[in-house]
């Protein structure tokens, strides 16, 4: 169940009631379902009206119900007069209309946190593949001193030192390839790694 209070703007909520009843003459609050305000701004001397509790209508987000407004009218006035009833009707789809967007933006907030959160998770993924790469530097460099040193004790060997010569070069060989590869992934880590820093910066726009 949605809960008002994560999401809900208040202090602009109790703007609208406050220029309807400056309009109408009526007076509203929004409350929870035993009746109480569901915050601290608020007009108290509409809410002292309110406590005749001429009317209650419920708010509904996304097909959920998450307060009521709870009306009261002047002496003298009735609540079940058309013209009343049409400013209780005015009223409530106004803040219900303004409570749907509040909620929307709150969604909208969660939303971008949580692709915040995953964007970060990925990028110390990629951080770590660089890392990785980078000690892949170090076996690539330590192929290559093993089959230079081979090629040198084979050479030393003469004729003897032709069956290791080949292990040497075969050695060298992979290590040359090892070099590409690593050199491929690096290319992929820093693309990577730039396009997560661009998604990053970039402002995150999402509409109601």
């Amino acid at each position: 169940m949605k809960k008002i209070n994560e999401f809900a703007n208040f202090e602009s909520l109790n703007k609208y009631i406050a220029d309807w009843s400056v309009v109408t003459g009526l007076a509203a609050v929004i409350t929870d379902f035993d009746n109480s305000p569901l915050t601290e701004d608020f007009d108290r001397d509409a809410y002292a009206a309110c406590n005749v509790e001429d009317a209650i209508s419920v708010l509904n987000v996304s097909g959920e119900v998450v307060a009521q407004l709870t009306y009261g009218t002047p002496e003298g006035v009735s609540a079940q007069d058309d013209t009343v009833r049409n400013a209780f009707s005015q009223l409530q789809n106004i803040i219900a209309q303004a409570l749907t967007m509040q909620f929307t933006a709150f969604e909208n907030d969660t939303e971008i946190n949580k692709y915040k959160d995953e964007l970060q998770v990925f990028r110390s993924l990629v951080d770590q593949m660089i890392e990785k790469s980078h000690a892949l530097d170090k076996i690539e460099s330590k192929q290559r001193m093993l089959a230079l040193n081979a090629s040198i004790e084979a050479a030393r060997a003469g004729e003897a030192g032709k069956g290791f010569a080949v292990v040497a070069d075969e050695v060298g060989k992979l290590a040359s390839v090892s070099g590409e590869i690593n050199h491929s992934i690096k290319e992929g880590m820093n693309e990577l790694s730039n396009r997560v820093d661009a998604l990053t910066a970039a402002p995150v726009e999402l509409k109601l």
